[in-house]
């Protein structure tokens, strides 16, 4: 039995700033299911803010703390590390690394 899904979201949820057909009805009947839903991105240019705000435009509903992207993984993996770089990130990252 299934415990949960990861959901990829560029190219599986919206392309561009069009939604995929489907995508939105597939979301919806997962979040009212029992299974742990979680939304990854590679995206490395966008906060994890502005991805939640551009997939509620696009008419989704994501917890914030279920969006998982790959500066906050590198965010992540520098604090569990106790390491202290100076980082050179795309300026609408700043905020994720502070």
């Amino acid at each position: 039995m299934y415990q949960g899904i990861f959901f990829d979201i560029s190219g599986v949820l919206y392309s561009g700033r069009e939604t995929i057909p489907g995508a939105q009805a597939a979301i919806k009947r997962a979040q009212a299911s029992d299974l742990e839903l979680r939304f990854i991105t590679n995206t490395s240019r966008r906060s994890r803010q502005q991805l939640i705000t551009d997939l509620k435009t696009l008419g989704f509903n994501i917890d914030p703390h279920r969006l998982f992207t790959a500066p906050t993984a590198a965010h992540a993996w520098i604090e569990s590390n106790g390491l202290r770089p100076f980082c050179l990130v795309h300026r609408d990252l700043v905020n994720e690394f502070s």
